[in-house]
This record gives structure tokens, sequence and C-alpha cells, in this order.
């Protein structure tokens, strides 16, 4: 009896801590569309489209979804005269 109530314990543990685990994922990728964003109009306060287009397809190579920039990214390429 002791040993089933532990191994449920355990899966419970292992639950919470996949659930907790879960937001953190997500965060992260809206925090570097975020920063991707923020990268680009410093960019485009510079002048440089070509620095922006940079840094946002490097936000989707790492796991930003393409919606989160699609906008910033389209305008650097109009800049670049690629669009």
């Amino acid at each position: 009896m002791t040993f089933m109530l532990e191994g449920l314990r355990r899966a419970l543990l292992s639950a919470a801590l996949i659930l907790c685990a879960c937001p953190v994922a997500a965060g992260s990728a809206i925090d570097l569309a975020a920063q991707a964003n923020l990268k680009a109009e410093a960019a485009f306060a510079r002048g440089d489209a070509v620095s922006a287009e940079v840094a946002l397809r490097a936000a989707v190579k790492a796991g930003v979804p393409p919606d989160a920039v699609r906008g910033r990214l389209g305008q650097a390429l109009l800049y670049e005269g690629d669009a």
C-alpha cells in the first residue's frame, strides 16, 4: 500500500513539474519576439534595415512564431527594397 502511494506521489510531482515548465517555454517565445521587435525598432531608428531583418530572422530560427514578427520583417524588406 505504501509503495502504491509513493508511486502516485511521484507521478503527481512529475506532472506538476511538467505543467509548471510549459508556461515558461511559451513565455520565452513571447519574450524572444518582444526582444526581436525592440532590436528591429532600434535598427530602424538608426536607418539600418538589414540589422532589423537579421534580428527578426534569428528570432524565427530560435522558435518565435513567424506571425509574431511578420510585420516588422515586411517593413525591413520594404526599406531594403526587397519586397
